[in-house]
């Protein structure tokens, strides 16, 4: 997906220098080094993404079949990966809430329809992502992984600390910066780029507060954002 529309811009140049950036990224490398094949689900889960930038409304049943074999390709593939999908389908009932926001002030009768059906589209991916993942949701009732995952977890500021060392300060910034221009960018697609920005945020708090757990192979969750 292309996100720039501006005629002066270059998306061949654009793309091999996001390559050239990725290669040096070391959460690309080193959880891979160090036998986590994680780069795998956050390549699964990004394009699942993909798939939804070509209609944010979800209008379209094959894009949503798509969009939850997608997401469930990335948790069969490593099982952390819930976390984002969670994240994702949070961050698609959000984004089109905040976009509506106006509509449901002025005139909720007319744009409330809208939001039922997006509700209702949202949770079809949900349940295809259930069926698809059955195994998992099954071993999940006879296993208490929060309880597994407990010698992983640290406080909220060793997190902070650590993936933000993971990747270097100077490279988080940039992405910040980047994202804070890209949405004031009109020669920039808006709502994919509002979108991936949201889901970043999301995917960062819910780290931070919630999962809290340190390890190599987790900075891999925060890789398509940054890059």
């Amino acid at each position: 997906v292309d996100l720039t529309i501006s005629h002066h811009a270059w998306p061949r140049t654009i793309f091999w220098l996001t390559v050239f950036a990725t290669l040096l990224m070391p959460p690309v490398w080193i959880p891979v080094f160090r036998g986590f094949p994680d780069i795998g689900g956050a390549t699964l889960l990004m394009l699942a993404t993909l798939f939804y930038w070509q209609d944010v409304n979800l209008e379209h049943r094959r894009q949503i079949k798509h969009i939850a074999i997608f997401l469930a390709l990335a948790v069969l593939f490593r099982r952390h990966f819930i976390y984002e999908v969670r994240v994702f389908l949070v961050s698609i009932v959000t984004y089109n809430i905040l976009i509506y926001l106006p509509g449901l002030r002025n005139n909720f009768r007319q744009t409330w329809p809208y939001l039922r059906h997006l509700f209702w589209r949202v949770g079809h991916i949900a349940l295809l992502f259930a069926i698809f993942t059955v195994i998992v949701l099954i071993k999940a009732l006879f296993i208490n992984y929060r309880v597994l995952y407990a010698s992983y977890e640290m406080s909220s500021g060793e997190n902070f600390l650590y993936y933000g060392q993971a990747y270097g300060w100077i490279p988080w910034g940039l992405a910040l910066l980047g994202f804070i221009w890209g949405c004031f960018e009109r020669s920039l697609f808006q709502p994919t780029l509002r979108f991936i920005a949201l889901f970043g945020t999301l995917s960062v708090l819910q780290w931070l507060f919630f999962a809290k757990q340190v390890s190599v192979q987790y900075t891999t969750h925060f890789l398509p954002f940054v890059i």
